[in-house]
């Protein structure tokens, strides 16, 4: 059976060029899941997306298999012989119609016979000396499908021709409508899909060159009009002349159609879009041939790079439009588009591409293919400063201050983080000024100082001094510590205790991300609390500890690409304060990373308060403005604050604040500073009102480092070892005896003996004891026994065998020697009748 045949028993068939789609006859479908397609021995191919078997779908169409085959050749006899000259009547070649309906074609072979094929032959209109003849004098040309129907209107005296190849896509060639130049163009179509889209791409070439076109629908004066029928067959069937001319003087000129917004897209490629499905012609044996890909095309509308710092992710904004329904438009990342799995994952089924191996490669050049107009963006995805042209700009929600025409885009509550100018820069920074009088100094000065350290994370930076603390801030229930905290987030964005970047709630992972895109500014992880549930004790406490790290070390954890490469860590690159009820229990190092300020209730005013939240985006233009302040300084930033911050280090040292402690201060002393000498340079305080400030807040910090000493105190593996043996004493927890006087039985709780000067304890007996104390309080001792009892022996507590180099040394108690570890027992809190 012929293809066209077979088609003609299915329903909705779409497509040409060999492929087509249609309604699988074997099971309901509703998505014309049946691809048929001819093989290479003229076999019908079908296959079912739904899974169908072949032999269903052939017995739901009423046919059989052997119809999937091409029918036997019949013995073919010459029915016609039709001569194409050049313009000058000289013979190019010929060709010979068979009966049954055949073709071949045939060019003089120089010796007075044929070769049969066109080597070397350009193709040229049938017919052509007439047709020129007629195109001279202003005579009409008819242009038909083949030969038989050109001799046919010759019959009727009008000039008629055809092109060599017959009817099909890209058949009609340039030189065709070259000859046709300003002619009065008659387009007969025959009756069949083939003709008539064969007929209207006449037309569109014809459009523009020839003086006028129209196209001639022969079913308007044949009611019943067979399949596949030509003028031949209705003037054979008795059909008038007389009314045929009637209707080509009725038919009005054809127009081209209106153009699709997207039929240019892809114009200057292979694609084509075709009532609503996608198509790519190549050229073969000399002739333009289209390939089915599908259903749907794609259109590239833009190009991204998102860049977070460290990271350039490109991304590519894609739209289906599946048989003329435009969908989602949505963005594909450069990494997926390979596969191109995308399409079904973003779109759905309903998008259908062909079968066949090379059909992705083409939709994928496709998209490739539009390069040149789609727009193309760069966003940032981060904060704070970047060098952009060989000059700094400083990056927030709404764009760049100091470059013009960037591109921001932070994700979810981090599009707060907007940088609003005013236009009274002088009432914003006089409002500033009113937030050191809001709290308390010993508060506010190192909240301040945080907020406009920040902005100086880059050049500290590279000055190799960058902070490396988290600011605690320390309040029971209704102290107001979100509200406060949310203020000084304030001369970043907009803020409130509603709205503020984190909490212990989220995961470490989500925390360090912020923490790297939150670059140069200051963010706030809110409301580290008491909780009766001891996994989310714990939760909260390896929270505190793991950003307590991520900051006061500046290190992420690592990562790695799919192929096994390690990929660029987050970082956290700006400064964190902390909410919290509560110190979480993090270590002596944990603790040394953390800056507490404590805040009582009562300690806010709230009526300064009030004035300050009802005018906040004063705040953020304070702030704009001295980034702007900054930026013309950046070059010499890094070395003029490394030199400062080494100065006031080495001043906080000489007060004997623990190393990290001292470092954090002076960081908080330059962000007021630069904080005082902004608004001086500005003309809000005089250079005397500076420098007495500035000495007021060094002398705070100094105090607040005091503090933060004795917390590490009490956090010292040492300190806290000894101070659980004096409880567990005073309380009978636990029990020594004394030397001489074995009486007692040794109960539950005895570690020891002790004398006038030592305790002598039983070294793993006292060390689980202590633990055992802490494991009750839901917290761990820090260190190992031997890590223990070496700091014990450097802190001159406990007296080791020098000579045998061990904690422990030999005591003869009641006629036997014990290994002992010997605790100077001043230094246990006990008393002698204990």
């Amino acid at each position: 059976m012929e293809l066209e045949t077979f088609l003609s028993h299915l329903k909705k068939v779409k497509g040409n060029g060999g492929q087509y789609t249609a309604l699988c006859p074997a099971h309901d479908d509703q998505n014309a899941s049946l691809c048929i397609s001819s093989g290479t021995d003229g076999r019908i191919l079908v296959k079912c997306q739904a899974g169908c078997r072949t032999e269903n779908i052939v017995a739901a169409m009423g046919l059989a298999m052997n119809d999937l085959f091409p029918p036997k050749p019949e013995k073919k006899r010459v029915a016609a012989e039709y001569l194409y000259t050049d313009a000058d009547g000289k013979t190019l070649f010929k060709k010979i119609r068979y009966d049954p309906k055949g073709f071949s074609q045939a060019r003089p072979d120089g010796h007075g016979g044929w070769k049969f094929d066109l080597k070397g032959v350009a193709p040229v209109l049938y017919n052509l000396p007439e047709v020129l003849r007629a195109v001279r004098d202003g005579e009409p040309v008819f242009v038909v499908e083949g030969e038989k129907d050109v001799e046919t209107l010759r019959q009727h005296k009008k000039t008629a021709t055809c092109n060599t190849h017959g009817a099909g896509k890209g058949k009609w060639l340039r030189s065709y409508s070259d000859c046709l130049k300003n002619a009065s163009v008659i387009i007969i179509e025959d009756h069949d899909s083939v003709g008539k889209e064969f007929s209207q791409e006449i037309a569109g070439k014809l459009a523009g060159v020839a003086g006028s076109v129209k196209l001639i629908d022969l079913s308007k004066i044949w009611a019943d009009i067979p399949e596949h029928a030509d003028i031949t067959d209705y003037l054979e069937r008795g059909g008038s002349f007389e009314q045929f001319t009637a209707r080509v003087e009725d038919t009005p000129e054809y127009e081209p159609p209106a153009p699709s917004r997207y039929d240019d897209r892809f114009k200057g490629t292979c694609y084509r879009i075709k009532d609503h499905l996608f198509f790519r012609e190549y050229e073969k044996n000399g002739e333009t041939t289209e390939q089915y890909l599908g259903n749907f095309f794609i259109v590239a509308e833009a190009e991204t790079v998102r860049d977070n710092g460290i990271e350039r992710d490109r991304v590519f904004q894609l739209k289906a439009v599946c048989e003329g329904r435009e969908m989602s438009s949505e963005y594909i990342a450069a990494k997926d588009f390979g596969s191109m799995n995308f399409i079904p994952q973003t779109w759905g089924m309903s998008l259908r591409p062909a079968v066949g191996q090379n059909t992705m490669a083409y939709y994928r050049d496709s998209i490739g293919a539009q390069a040149l107009q789609v727009k193309q963006e760069y966003i940032y995805t981060h904060t704070g400063w970047r060098e952009m042209n060989g000059k700094w700009a400083f990056l927030h929600a709404a764009g760049a201050i100091g470059a013009k025409d960037v591109r921001v885009e932070l994700d979810g509550r981090l599009s707060r983080y907007c940088l609003v100018e005013c236009g009274d820069q002088h009432a914003a920074q006089m409002l500033a000024l009113q937030v050191l009088k809001l709290a308390p100094k010993e508060i506010v000065y190192p909240l301040v100082g945080l907020a406009f350290l920040s902005p100086l994370n880059e050049f500290l930076r590279r000055a190799g001094m960058e902070p490396s603390f988290v600011l605690y801030l320390l309040g029971i229930t209704g102290a107001m510590k979100s509200t406060l905290a949310a203020l000084l987030l304030s001369f970043f964005g907009n803020f409130d205790n509603k709205s503020l970047p984190s909490s212990f709630k989220d995961t470490v992972n989500s925390l360090e991300k912020q923490g790297f895109l939150l670059k140069d500014v200051l963010t706030v992880i809110d409301d580290y609390h008491p909780t009766s549930s001891r996994q989310e004790a714990m939760k909260m406490q390896g929270t505190a500890q793991a950003v307590a790290r991520m900051y006061g070390d500046r290190t992420g954890r690592g990562r790695m690409n799919a192929d096994g490469t390690l990929r660029g860590s987050y970082v956290p690159r700006g400064n964190a304060i902390i909410t919290g009820e509560d110190l979480p229990d993090i270590g002596q190092s944990g603790t040394a990373r953390n800056i507490v300020v404590e805040i009582k209730k009562g300690d806010i005013n709230e009526a300064i308060l009030s004035n300050l939240q009802s005018k906040s985006e004063q705040l953020s233009s304070c702030m704009a403005e001295y980034i702007k302040w900054l930026i013309p300084q950046t070059e010499n930033l890094p070395g003029e604050l490394k030199e400062q911050f080494i100065e006031l280090r080495s001043q906080a040292r000489k007060n004997s604040s623990h190393g990290r402690i001292g470092e954090s201060i002076a960081h908080l002393q330059i962000g007021m500073l630069m904080f005082l000498q902004f608004l001086c340079e500005t003309g809000c305080i005089d250079e005397e009102s500076m420098r007495n400030v500035a000495a007021d807040v060094w002398q705070v910090l100094l105090e607040l480092a005091e503090r933060q000493n004795k917390r590490l105190e009490l956090d010292r593996p040492t300190t806290m070892f000894l101070s659980a043996l004096s409880e567990l004493l005073a309380t009978d927890q636990a029990h020594v005896l004394d030397i001489g006087n074995d009486s007692e039985n040794h109960s539950v709780g005895f570690i020891g003996y002790r004398d006038n000067d030592y305790l002598y304890l039983y070294a793993e007996t006292a060390y689980k004891s202590v633990a055992e104390f802490y494991s009750r309080q839901g917290r761990n001792f820090p260190v190992g026994k031997n890590t223990l009892f070496k700091n014990l022996i450097l802190e001159g507590v406990v007296l080791p065998d020098h000579v045998k180099n061990k904690s422990v040394r030999q005591k003869k108690i009641n006629g036997r020697n014990h290994s002992f570890l010997w605790v100077h027992r001043a230094a246990v809190d006990i008393s002698q009748e204990a």
